[in-house]
Order: C-alpha cells, then sequence, then structure tokens
C-alpha cells in the first residue's frame, strides 16, 4: 500500500530536519514524502536539501497559505492513503506501520487519526492542553460524529485518509476558515467515518507562531460561523420539526449563536443555570430540562467540567448525544 505523506513548510528552519527525519525513519517504508514548500526564506529549503533520500519530493507551493500548499500535496500525491505531517510536530517511528495496518483491518473507517502527546505548560497553552486531554478521549466513529461540532476532533497532523476522498468530496478549501475543520465537517457531513487509534502515535508542538494563534482563519468567530452552516445543513434534513433551546446565557454566548441565527437557525430559547427575569428571550431553568423527544439542546458551554456536568445531567434523563443533545464549544 503506497501511502503519501504531506508535509507543508514555511520558516522552519529550527524544527524541520527533525520532523522530516521522523518520518524518515518510520519502520513502514512503503511511502513517498511531498514537503512542499510555502516560500520560505529562513533556510528551510537549504536544511531539506540535506536530507538524501530518494522517498522526498520537494515542490514548491502553487499559491501562498497552508491550504493551497496542502492541495499542492495533494496534486502531487500517487498514493492510496495520504498521512499528513507538520514540520515543527514528531512521529513516533510506527505511526505510519499502525495506520496502514489499521486501514487493512477496518476497510470502511475514512480517517484514521491517534492520539497526541502535548508538552506545552506556558499559561497560554493551557487551552491546547484542555483540547489534547478531549481529542485523545475520542475514539470511535460515533464519538467523532457526536462531538464533531464541539471542535475538531482530530490533531490534523495526525490525519491519515484515503485518496479516493478527495477525489469524491474535494479537497482543502482556501476559503478564509480553518481549512482542516472545514475538510472534516465536510466529509463527515457526507458520511465518511472517522476513528483513532488510541494510542500516542505523534508528539503534537503548540509554538507562539503556530497558524491556530496567528491567523484571523482560526478567529473564534469563524470557527461558530463554521459550525453554523454544517449544523444548519444538518438540522434541516433531521430535525427542523423539533424545538432548538440554546444551553447558556449572556452576552458571549448570544455572540455565539448569532452565526446560527444568520444561517436561519432560531432558537426556541435558552437554558441556563440561574432563574432569569422576564425579557424578549424565552429563559428556562435547567431543571424544567425533560427526556422531551420534541426538544433539542445545543450546549454553548466552554468549561470542561461544566460540559462533563451537563452531559451527566442529559444523561440521567436518558437523552442521548446526538440524538437529543449536542455540543457546540
Amino acid at each position: 500500500m503506497l501511502v503519501s505523506v504531506i508535509m507543508p513548510v514555511k520558516n522552519a528552519a529550527g524544527t524541520v530536519t527533525r520532523a522530516a527525519n521522523s518520518i524518515l525513519q518510520q519502520t513502514y517504508r512503503e511511502y513517498e514524502f511531498i514537503i512542499v514548500n510555502d516560500h520560505s526564506t529562513d533556510g528551510t529549503v537549504e536544511k531539506l536539501k540535506l536530507l538524501a533520500d530518494n522517498r522526498i519530493k520537494l515542490v514548491d507551493s502553487q499559491g501562498s497559505g497552508i491550504a493551497r500548499a496542502l492541495n499542492t500535496g495533494l496534486s502531487h500525491a500517487r498514493g492510496q492513503y495520504i498521512a499528513r505531517m507538520d514540520a515543527d510536530d514528531y512521529s513516533l517511528p510506527e505511526r505510519l506501520e499502525k495506520q496502514v495496518r489499521y486501514a487493512r483491518n477496518h476497510p470502511r473507517i475514512g480517517v484514521i487519526s491517534c492520539r497526541v502527546s502535548h508538552d506545552g505548560h506556558h499559561p497560554r497553552q493551557q487551552g491546547y492542553r484542555h483540547y489534547v486531554h478531549w481529542l485523545n478521549n475520542i475514539i470511535t466513529p460515533g464519538e467523532h460524529y457526536v462531538n464533531r461540532f464541539a471542535d475538531a476532533p482530530l490533531a490534523h497532523p495526525t490525519a491519515f485518509f484515503k485518496a479516493s476522498l478527495v477525489a469524491d468530496y474535494g479537497n482543502y478549501t482556501v476559503e478564509p476558515v480553518p481549512e482542516d475543520f472545514e475538510l472534516w465537517l465536510r466529509w463527515l457531513a457526507k458520511g465518511v467515518r472517522f476513528a483513532k487509534i488510541p494510542e500516542v502515535l505523534l508528539q503534537w508542538a503548540d509554538p507562539p507562531q503556530r497558524a491556530s494563534r496567528m491567523l484571523e482563519n482560526y478567529a473564534q468567530q469563524g470557527f461558530f460561523c463554521l459550525k453554523a452552516i454544517y449544523f444548519k445543513d444538518w438540522w434541516q434534513k433531521n430535525h427542523r420539526q423539533r424545538q432548538l433551546w440554546v444551553w447558556g446565557y449572556g452576552r458571549e454566548v448570544f455572540a455565539k449563536v448569532k452565526p446560527l441565527i444568520e444561517q436561519g437557525v432560531q432558537p426556541a430559547g435558552y437554558i441556563d443555570l440561574q432563574e432569569r427575569p422576564a425579557s424578549k428571550r424565552r429563559v428556562r431553568h435547567y431543571t424544567t430540562v425533560t427526556a422531551n423527544q420534541h426538544d433539542f439542546y445545543l450546549i454553548f458551554v466552554g468549561d470542561r467540567l461544566g460540559k462533563e456536568k451537563i452531559a451527566g445531567y442529559l444523561n440521567s434523563l436518558k437523552l442521548q448525544a446526538g440524538s437529543h443533545y449536542l455540543f457546540m464549544t
């Protein structure tokens, strides 16, 4: 099984040799290594040229930005499967071997990822630590599907997917949105099954210059606009006759819900932990939630412990994720 490993690089001279060598030292050997230079100016290309390995194919990006670099890599790929890699991460030696084995044993799975380790300790990295804990506990296809609107349920550089998915459903968008999250939402909407090998097979870096910190595409409101588009399509196809209740209240929640309203999805009201005085917004106390099959709850609570308590409460009422509620943040 030929695998095409695609790694975009931009000004990564300090980390690219280690990242590339982690691929070149894989126990699985039947792959091509497509490295896409996105107009680096810091000596990255010179470092890569020192790596003498005939599996490396160094190409220049057809455009600028990571999405265009990834699409350039896809246009050169010849493999049955595409494996992603980033220039500041490290793949453990058996990563590709285990993903290939999983693919052979589970032919119905379209996207295979793995758990990641994350060593950041700076206060700015606390969000990534919580995110890593969350995504490392999403393993099965069902878990990926019901968590898709909360956040991207896999780390992008761990992705290993059928090349045929690109031909069937399209490659990375170059619109100003998070390109990986949009791809996962699009493929999940088409019924593609995602799964995760429950082993750490990649060390995921979180440098200050990570794109998700720096670029407008990855701003929080951009995520909610993207989620709103795909939620609207799912809602209208499956649940449009039900009442949609937003779990959460306050200015931050209203801002997150706004993209949904702009897409034509109008909540029936809001669920809150506190009793609220009468206002133009219909608000219910959370204790009024019952096993009502006509109501659906979209939860806009970001606190990890709060999410766990809400899920536990809803599950105690015999309500199920996906059928009766979803997390949106």
